[in-house]
């Protein structure tokens, strides 16, 4: 089964998907997926009902951002979430997702337009998976560095589309052997896992400005 597993919904300042919206494509594209808001974890529980009653496949999850003091390290998507994370600051926040035994995945870490990780290598025992293509990167050579980087650190890829508008939803994917939430959680431990998927049109950008704007509306 595939799963995207890196999106937003409208409670994150810069997307506009209605998490009815959500869970209806991915019903139609077969697919399960998790909902990776910016910094909050308010649309868990409406994503989630819509998901049992389309028995959607829907793990909880949350994209923060992570610091070495007052500087920004870089980013971690969190799966697999009981509650929000609190901690912001490293390591004590990779302590805090390894008692909720989350899922730490590192997004668009090579990606210029959006800050690489800084210092990755001195983290990466210590993440589960590198996320080896996100639809969003513009350049090309972005989820190739992510790919090798994963590779030459024994380290498990996804891919997601990190979908902010309805048309992104589902345009990649991690592919495992299984079909339930709890086999996806097996298969990036365990490394097995295929990524696919295509890269969005540089026009999602300017959506997600005016989504920060207030000027285009969630649907």
């Amino acid at each position: 089964m595939k799963f995207d597993l890196h999106l937003h919904s409208k409670n994150s300042p810069d997307a506009i998907n209605e998490p009815r919206t959500i869970v209806k494509t991915f019903k139609k594209k077969r697919m399960g997926f998790a909902l990776t808001d910016h910094e909050n974890t308010k649309g868990w529980k409406e994503t989630k009902a819509w998901a049992k009653r389309e028995k959607v496949p829907f793990i909880q999850g949350e994209e923060i951002k992570v610091y070495n003091g007052k500087e920004l390290q870089g980013e971690f998507v969190c799966l697999f979430l009981e509650k929000a994370v609190k901690a912001r600051e490293l390591p004590e926040v990779i302590d805090e997702l390894k008692e909720q035994d989350a899922i730490i995945i590192v997004p668009h870490p090579f990606d210029k337009l959006r800050k690489n990780f800084k210092g990755l290598e001195r983290f990466a025992r210590k993440v589960d998976a590198i996320e080896g293509f996100n639809s969003r990167c513009v350049f090309v050579l972005s989820n190739e560095m992510a790919q090798d980087f994963a590779k030459k650190n024994n380290l498990p890829v996804t891919g997601s589309s990190d979908a902010h508008t309805p048309e992104e939803l589902g345009a990649a994917w991690t592919e495992i052997s299984g079909n339930s939430p709890e086999d996806l959680r097996n298969a990036i431990r365990k490394g097995k896992t295929k990524i696919g998927g295509t890269t969005s049109n540089i026009m999602v950008h300017l959506f997600t400005a005016l989504a920060k704007q207030g000027l285009i509306k969630p649907r």
